[in-house]
């Protein structure tokens, strides 16, 4: 029956899907309008990337980190919460995806399978930097009220090549080993992760900023006096 075909495919997940604990994680948001699991699945689900998760969750956490000083979204509820938890991250793979194609040993080594040259890599960096650092601009001057642009007050350029960075020589270099196929490939399972470390952390970073523009208008209090 259907039960026993989901049952199928979640232990297929399981066996090829090192974060399949994000991603159970996320689809129980998915079928329950941005609800968080609760025990026990929750905490299944923390086991299981325990267990599984290993390097790669490192790196998951790593991209989110990135991610979430880049762009800190409001706490969502909804069909929403997903796109808007990801749109960091899914900005920069898109990025990245753009600038691909323009660069022609990119294009080649596609083809050959060697791992691209200093040089290309490095212009895959700035092309996709550019771009994500174009969109995060505009969100921050249309002020969209799903999320805040560059909440700890960094340097926005440097923020998104940082993102940009860890995309790239850890996952397009480090995991794909320069395939730019297999890259892709990982988005999905990457997205899964991000979104499990943003609704289990993200109160986390909000409380961050809260305390940063506590101490800044301390600062600003005694400058006055």
């Amino acid at each position: 029956n259907a039960k026993d075909k989901h049952i199928a495919q979640y232990l297929g997940d399981h066996n090829v899907n090192d974060l399949a604990g994000a991603h159970f994680y996320k689809e129980y948001a998915r079928r329950n309008e941005g609800k968080s699991p609760r025990p026990p699945l929750d905490i299944a689900c923390q086991v299981l990337l325990e267990i599984r998760g290993g390097k790669l969750m490192n790196l998951v956490e790593e991209i989110s980190k990135a991610a979430l000083t880049l762009r800190l979204p409001f706490g969502a509820h909804g069909r929403g919460k997903i796109h808007n938890y990801e749109l960091a991250f899914r900005e920069a793979m898109g990025a990245l995806q753009k600038g691909f194609p323009l660069i022609p040993e990119l294009r080649q080594t596609a083809l050959t399978g060697k791992i691209p040259s200093e040089q290309a890599q490095a212009e895959l960096k700035d092309l996709a930097s550019g771009t994500l650092l174009k969109a995060m601009e505009r969100r921050q001057q249309t002020r969209r009220g799903d999320g805040f642009i560059n909440p700890f007050s960094g340097n926005l350029n440097q923020l998104t090549r940082n993102l940009i960075d860890i995309l790239v020589d850890k996952v397009y270099l480090g995991r794909a080993h320069g395939s730019f196929t297999a890259f892709l490939r990982l988005e999905n399972s990457l997205a899964d992760g991000v979104y499990y470390y943003t609704d289990r952390h993200l109160s986390e970073f909000w409380q961050k900023r809260k305390e940063l523009q506590a101490s800044k208008q301390v600062e600003e209090s005694s400058d006055q006096e």
